[in-house]
C-alpha cells in the first residue's frame, strides 16, 4: 500500500492526471482559495500522494488554475485543478518530494487506521500556547509550543518537523506524531513518559 501511495512522490508534478496511481477514497474537510482570492469549502472524494479529487458544490474552478489548499490531516498544499466537473474538481499536488513523502506517511497511517483517524480529537481540547521540551527517540531534544492538549493527544509546534510515526515525549506523556498540520504536527498519546518532568 505505501508503494502504491508514494510512487507519485518520485513524478515531478507536471500537471498531468497521476491517477494511475492508486488513490484512497478518505472524506477529509478542504479549505480552499481560488486566484481571485475567494475562500471555499469542500471535502475529498479520494486522494493520493499526487493529487485529490474535491467535491465543492459547484465552485466555479478552471482547469489549469493554481489552488492553495489546507486539507484535515495534511495540513497546508498548493496545487493545480487538473479537471472540473460540475460539483467537483481534481487537483494535481505541487510541492517538493520530500513534502509528497510526508502527505503519503500521513494516508498511509490514515488507510490503516480508517474507523479512528477522523476522530482522533473526539476528546475535549485546552489551548496552552505553552513551551515545553518535546524529547525524541533518538535522544536528541527540542523546544516546542503546545497549542492544545487533550487525555488522547496535542498539537505541537516545533521545528525542524519530525516525520510520521516518530515517538515523542512531551512532559510526562509519551506520543507518537500521526500528522502534520500548518502549524506543526499532531501527536497521539501512547503512555505516560518514563522521563522526569522539566
Amino acid at each position: 500500500m505505501y508503494s502504491e501511495i508514494a510512487d507519485t512522490v518520485e513524478t515531478p508534478s507536471d500537471g498531468h492526471d497521476k491517477r494511475r496511481h492508486r488513490r484512497i477514497d478518505l472524506p477529509l474537510p478542504v479549505r480552499f482559495m481560488l486566484p481571485d482570492g475567494a475562500e471555499h469549502q469542500g471535502r475529498t472524494i479520494n486522494i493520493s500522494a499526487g493529487g485529490a479529487l474535491i467535491e465543492t458544490g459547484g465552485v466555479p474552478a478552471r482547469e489549469g488554475s493554481p489552488l492553495l489548499m489546507y486539507i484535515g490531516q495534511l495540513g497546508r498544499i498548493e496545487g493545480k485543478v487538473i479537471r472540473v466537473d460540475e460539483a467537483r474538481f481534481a487537483v494535481a499536488f505541487d510541492a517538493k518530494r520530500q513534502r509528497l513523502r510526508r502527505v503519503a506517511d500521513t494516508l498511509v497511517w490514515l488507510h490503516n487506521n480508517t474507523g479512528q483517524n477522523l476522530n482522533r480529537r473526539q476528546a475535549q481540547r485546552i489551548q496552552r500556547d505553552k513551551p515545553a521540551l518535546a524529547r525524541f527517540d533518538n535522544g536528541q531534544e527540542a523546544p516546542c509550543l503546545v497549542l492544545d492538549i487533550s487525555i488522547t493527544g496535542a498539537s505541537i509546534k516545533v521545528s525542524p518537523l519530525p516525520e510520521i510515526g516518530t515517538q515523542i515525549g512531551i512532559g510526562k506523556m509519551l506520543g507518537r506524531v500521526v500528522r502534520h498540520h500548518p502549524e506543526g504536527v499532531g501527536v497521539e498519546f501512547i503512555q505516560k513518559s518514563t522521563h522526569k518532568n522539566r
